[in-house]
């Protein structure tokens, strides 16, 4: 019997990974601010922290509950509950620079200095799993689309809200399941102590989303909307996992809504 706690674990991420989990056999416990406490000092195969702040603006507007919910938390499980293996969910915004593949490959040195204070507070937690866990791997996620969807631009798009990126902004852009997968294809195939970037294949620009997928939608674009590019380097997952296409999962994520 292999056990796994997913702190974060009724979340957007964390709900897809623990249906992921069950399915794929292991007898799944899920921590959230309700039931954390009644798991402190106990022992898991395998620990997945898919919590903490994932709302870029809010980290850079209020960096201190940033820093409580995406850095103290994690080193506080690291001590809280005891694993032979944990696994960090991360963000791409670790990067300094996300616009060329040759800049996000997983190998890629980062200056702290010039990270903003979302992706400084991520990349700082990514050292202490690094430093305190007795192994590891952490999955640096991209824009993600499926069910429970609150944020970013797809949904700013759907629900009228005003668009804080330019249309000539670019994303890869990936499902909750198809995530799910691709971390529980990697837990078990992938070398320990090992980062990867999980990603769909592939950016779409958005102006070109908007023509193939939502042509009846007029968009508002935000007074401060500015353009962000991320083209990720996905080869290192792809040699142990499966990750589709953007254009897939944006055609899968609509298909689910219908």
């Amino acid at each position: 019997m292999r056990t796994c706690l997913i702190i974060g674990g009724r979340g957007f991420v964390g709900s897809a990974i623990a249906s992921a989990a069950s399915e794929a056999g292991w007898v799944v416990s899920i921590a959230d601010r309700q039931t954390y406490n009644s798991y402190l000092g106990q022992e898991f195969d395998l620990i997945i922290n898919a919590n903490g702040n994932a709302k870029k603006y809010l980290a850079n507007q209020n960096p201190h509950a940033d820093f409580e919910a995406s850095l103290r938390s994690v080193a506080l499980s690291l001590n809280d509950f005891q694993c032979q293996k944990y696994i960090y969910i991360s963000t791409v915004d670790v990067y300094e620079d996300t616009t060329s593949e040759l800049t996000t490959l997983e190998s890629a040195q980062i200056n702290l200095m010039n990270l903003d204070t979302y992706g400084f507070h991520k990349r700082l937690a990514e050292l202490v799993v690094m430093r305190k866990a007795k192994s590891w791997h952490i999955f640096r996620l991209g824009q993600m689309v499926g069910p429970g969807l609150v944020k970013g631009p797809i949904f700013d798009l759907i629900t009228g809200h005003p668009i804080r990126i330019t249309l000539d902004s670019e994303f890869p852009f990936l499902n909750t399941k198809s995530m799910a997968n691709a971390v529980m294809q990697l837990n078990e195939r992938a070398p320990d102590n090992q980062i990867f970037n999980v990603c769909g294949v592939e950016s779409v620009a958005f102006r070109q989303l908007m023509t193939e997928h939502f042509p009846y939608l007029q968009a508002t674009i935000s007074h401060a909307a500015r353009r962000q590019v991320y083209r990720i380097n996905t080869d290192k997952a792809l040699a142990f996992c499966d990750l589709p296409h953007s254009q897939d999962e944006i055609a899968s994520f609509l298909l689910q809504k219908a």
